[in-house]
């Protein structure tokens, strides 16, 4: 549950880029399809690796696999 709690402190912003990132989308894909640019993507990627309290992107989508991340996603586009 520890995770779902910090999901619910992400700004829109963070969790939208953590769902670029989860399905398996690059900084740079992400900075062109949201008109930003690549420093405000590593930005918000720090902002959101800091609110989990871990290092790497890899270890926060480990976390979200094991809270099944991907079936919340569908129930919320429902």
């Amino acid at each position: 549950m520890y995770s779902f709690n910090i999901l619910t402190k992400l700004s829109n912003s963070e969790f939208e880029l953590l769902k670029c990132i989860y399905h398996g989308m690059t900084s740079k894909k992400i900075a062109e399809l949201r008109y930003v640019s690549i420093g405000t993507i590593k930005t918000q990627i720090h902002s959101i690796l800091h609110k989990f309290g871990m290092k790497s992107m890899k270890d926060i989508i480990r976390k979200l696999d094991e809270i099944n991340f991907s079936s919340l996603l569908d129930t919320l586009l429902k």
